[in-house]
């Protein structure tokens, strides 16, 4: 029903709770780490006028956003209070890849499309719910892109070619990939 169990550290034995988060933050600070983070929500929105929709969803401007650009994302209800957080990607002048939390993935993909239907029909919109779709894999720490790099890719790792919040599309090691470089 939606639940998503994530295990806070994977302990060796012998080793307390603590003892394992301490060398798994020390192993990503001085290197690289992975997590899995599938359940981390995904939505297409796709259409002409899918820019103006989230432009009215988002409290940020969606419409300035550069293709292959991320920008952080706030959603507000009528009260002004924050309803979600994430991010969203310009992956075509008429395709955006939104990510919201995984907690209310669900219940912001229903929000979308009450807002098309009930507000806005008049937009040309398709909204499809893409979490279970793609895998998605985190690596972080200080040596994350050297890692990347010796994969073997269609895409360009380097800082110049690949800057922070931003946004690639291609293989990586035969299979079809898309990178995100963003910070939380």
């Amino acid at each position: 029903t939606g639940m998503w169990q994530r295990p806070a550290c994977y302990q060796v034995s012998g080793e307390s709770r603590h003892q394992a988060i301490e060398r798994e933050v020390k192993m990503v600070r001085g290197g690289v780490g992975l997590f899995e983070g599938s359940p981390l929500g995904k939505i297409e929105v796709r259409g002409k006028d899918a820019a103006e929709f989230l432009n009215r969803i988002y409290m940020n401007n969606v419409p300035s956003l550069k293709q292959g650009r991320i920008r952080y994302a706030l959603v507000l209800n009528d009260h002004g209070t924050i309803t979600d957080d994430g991010v969203f990607t310009k992956m075509a002048d008429d395709h955006y890849l939104l990510s919201p939390s995984s907690a209310s993935a669900d219940r912001f993909f229903a929000s979308l499309e009450e807002w098309h239907q009930t507000a806005w029909p008049q937009y040309d919109v398709i909204i499809t719910p893409v979490t279970t779709q793609w895998a998605t894999l985190t690596l972080s720490g200080p040596k994350s892109r050297q890692l990347l790099q010796s994969l073997d890719s269609d895409m360009n790792f380097t800082k110049e070619a690949f800057p922070h919040m931003s946004f690639r599309s291609g293989t990586l090691e035969g299979v079809a990939a898309r990178i995100a470089r963003v910070s939380f």
